[in-house]
């Protein structure tokens, strides 16, 4: 084997992924009504995403090829993102050497990614591409406070998005935000500050594991983690925040992630400490 000290890997990861970029392909689309393919994913743009699973008009495309030497020596990794026309095939860069992966909205209405160097989240419309703020005028850092590590921190997280990519909710230590892509309302505590009052962590608890957004009309089962007394349980709130969360159950114990059924409002779930099996 030859190396140089230009490659954009090391030779034992060059190795290592030898047969996986032997059988690399590229994502394309056929179209039926005009028998005619159009390829998405290039050499430039290796990874591409199409939006709301295909069936929205916008593909994400993805690349760190610029930056994989620097992958040697820096983290979390930088990515170039680019907006693809599945009629025609063509892609626009919106945005460059951002440290995080770009994401696309569940319908495909908006671009959002970690702004790492201004502790922020962003979102770009997908028609337009200009990026902006998102979550402005939220108070609380929304990103994690004990991070020791030498590279600017993570967010706390997101929850999901609400039906029709109409807003986001994101973490902040405690509580949970809602947020307006379209950027005209402001954020929304919907845990009401409860969180941070009475020192507990609400995080969303995903129940159907296939949903791609969040029902607007329907109840959200958050987990409660009291961070002092450690005591874990279950509350509920309304996506449109208009009351506190309610508490469902509370224990100085640990719950595991509930399974909901199919066909039932039933919850199958876990119950454990140093002396009680689950």
């Amino acid at each position: 084997d030859i190396w140089n000290w230009q490659d954009p890997y090391l030779q034992p990861m060059q190795l290592k992924d030898l047969e996986k970029e032997q059988k690399r392909a590229y994502l394309a689309v056929l179209h039926l009504d005009r028998q005619q393919i159009v390829q998405l994913g290039n050499q430039t743009i290796p990874e591409v995403i199409p939006g709301s699973k295909g069936d929205a008009a916008v593909a994400l495309g993805i690349s760190n090829l610029p930056y994989r030497q620097e992958m040697s020596w820096d983290y979390p990794d930088y990515y170039d993102a680019y907006l693809i026309d599945l009629n025609s095939g063509k892609a626009r860069q919106v945005l460059e050497k951002v440290q995080a992966r770009p994401e696309l909205s569940p319908q495909a209405r908006y671009l959002f990614w970690w702004n790492r160097q201004q502790l922020a989240w962003q979102v770009a419309d997908t028609r337009s591409g200009t990026p902006r703020m998102l979550c402005t005028g939220i108070s609380h850092p929304l990103q994690n406070e004990q991070h020791d590590w030498p590279y600017a921190p993570d967010p706390y997280g997101v929850a999901g998005w609400l039906e029709g990519d109409r807003e986001v909710l994101v973490y902040d230590k405690y509580d949970i935000w809602s947020c307006d892509p379209a950027g005209k309302r402001p954020p929304r505590n919907l845990t009401k500050g409860f969180g941070r009052e009475s020192d507990l962590r609400f995080r969303y608890v995903k129940l159907d594991p296939e949903a791609e957004f969040i029902a607007a009309a329907d109840p959200l089962l958050l987990s409660g983690f009291h961070r002092e007394n450690k005591t874990a349980g279950f509350y509920q709130i309304l996506p449109d925040g208009s009351a506190a969360p309610r508490l469902l159950l509370s224990d100085r114990k640990t719950f595991s992630d509930p399974l909901k059924a199919k066909m039932a409002e039933r919850l199958l779930f876990t119950r454990e400490d140093f002396r009680e099996f689950p």
